[in-house]
């Protein structure tokens, strides 16, 4: 039994529906600066918060 790995899916597959427009980014935009003292000052835990946070979100 011979198998194609570049053989399209057979199963169905269906549409996926966009998420409704809120005119909003799907996240809080943060500047470089911003960034960058948050994450001196806080000794980098500011970036995993931001990290966590982001993934909380999706």
């Amino acid at each position: 039994m011979e198998r194609n790995p570049y053989a399209s899916p057979a199963a169905r597959v269906e549409d996926v529906q966009p998420l409704a427009d809120s005119g909003a980014p799907p996240f809080f935009p943060v500047s470089v600066p911003k960034l960058a003292v948050l994450s001196i000052c806080s000794f980098g835990l500011y970036e995993l918060f931001w990290f966590y946070q982001k993934c909380v979100e999706a």
